[in-house]
């Protein structure tokens, strides 16, 4: 589904219409605020430049869920929705893998 909205940098983002912007758009805001609530739980085993990087996307987030249906549609707003999923998704990576590590020194004690 990114890839249908990010498209490939040689070609460029594809052309969607309006039907499809507006599918998309609803599974994107579903996976943002699904991933938003398991980030937050998970952002305080990350620190530096990473935590940084989670309080940004969570942010970016918040205000993108704010914004009315209609407009979270727009291509725009559409490529923003797609890049901040992949970026929560990584960073739901990374905090899981935290905990596992963490997980790992205390029971190697």
């Amino acid at each position: 589904m990114y890839a249908t909205v990010l498209g490939e940098q040689r070609i460029g983002p594809p052309t969607l219409d309006d039907e499809q912007r507006a599918h998309i758009a609803g599974m994107l805001r579903g996976q943002v605020r699904f991933l938003v609530h398991d980030v937050q739980r998970g952002v305080a085993g990350l620190h530096g430049e990473t935590r940084r990087t989670a309080d940004y996307v969570m942010a970016r987030a918040g205000e993108m869920l704010a914004l009315p249906y209609t407009q979270a549609r727009e291509p725009d707003q559409l490529f923003d929705l797609a890049v901040l999923a992949r970026s929560l998704l990584t960073l739901h990576e990374l905090a899981t893998l935290s905990r596992q590590l963490r997980a790992a020194q205390e029971n190697a004690v």
